[in-house]
C-alpha cells in the first residue's frame, strides 16, 4: 500500500547518517570535477555533524556551526563551507534520503567583494616576508577578515570588542557600518599589538 511505502521511506530517512550524504556528495563532486577544496571543506563539516543523523540536523545546529567556524576562518571561507553543506542536503533530498534542507534558513556573512581573488598560501607567505614588521599585523587581520587596508587604518581600539569577538567597521565602502567576527588569528594578532602598545606606553612613562 502507498501509505505503508511512505511510512517505510520516512523511517529510512530518519536513520540516514550525515556521513552517508557527505560521502554521496563527494562522490558526485569527484565525477563532476567540482571545487578541489570540497574534501577539505567537508572534513570540517564532518567534524561537527559526522556522528549525527542527517534528518536531525536543524537550522540552529547550522547557526552554531557558522559561529564556531567564524572563530577561526574568514567570512568568505565560512560562506563556502555553508554553501557546500547546503548543496549536500539538496542532493540528499533529490536522492530521497532527507526531507528538508536546514541550511536554507541560515543567512550567509556579507562579503566585501566576492570578485576579489584569494591569495595562495605561497603568495601570502611571500607578501608577509616582504612587509616591514609594523605592517604584518595589518596583513594578518586583512587576510582573515577581508577588510580593506583603509578600513584597518581607521580602526580604533573602541572598535575592537574582544568580549563579543567582533570588529566594528563604522563606515564601509557602501556607506554602511558593519560588524565582522574575529577568528583566532585575528584575536591573537590584535591582542599582541595591544600588549606591545601598552608596554611601550609604560616604558615611556618610566623614562
Amino acid at each position: 500500500p502507498e501509505v505503508e511505502r511512505k511510512r517505510r521511506l520516512a523511517d529510512r530517512r530518519k536513520r540516514v547518517p550525515f556521513k552517508e550524504i557527505a560521502e554521496d556528495f563527494l562522490a558526485y563532486a569527484r565525477d563532476h570535477k567540482r571545487d578541489q577544496k570540497d574534501p577539505q571543506r567537508m572534513a570540517r563539516l564532518l567534524a561537527t555533524f559526522g556522528d549525527k543523523l542527517a534528518g536531525e540536523i536543524t537550522a540552529q545546529d547550522v547557526e552554531n556551526l557558522k559561529a564556531s567556524l567564524a572563530e577561526r576562518l574568514s567570512p568568505a571561507t565560512v560562506n563556502r563551507d555553508l554553501a557546500l553543506l547546503k548543496a549536500t542536503f539538496s542532493r540528499a533530498i533529490k536522492g530521497g534520503k532527507v526531507e528538508s534542507n536546514p541550511v536554507k534558513a541560515v543567512s550567509l556573512f556579507k562579503e566585501n567583494n566576492a570578485r576579489t581573488r584569494c591569495l595562495t598560501d605561497e603568495e601570502e607567505a611571500r607578501l608577509y616576508e616582504a612587509l616591514p614588521d609594523y605592517l604584518k599585523p595589518f596583513l594578518a587581520v586583512s587576510l582573515n577578515t577581508g577588510m580593506r587596508w583603509g578600513e584597518l587604518a581607521r580602526l580604533t581600539w573602541e572598535d575592537v570588542d574582544f568580549y563579543t569577538g567582533t570588529l566594528h567597521v563604522r563606515q564601509s565602502k557602501s556607506g554602511e557600518g558593519r560588524r565582522i567576527p574575529m577568528n583566532r588569528v585575528v584575536r591573537e594578532t590584535l591582542q599582541a599589538v595591544r600588549r606591545e602598545q601598552v608596554q611601550k606606553a609604560r616604558d615611556q612613562t618610566l623614562r
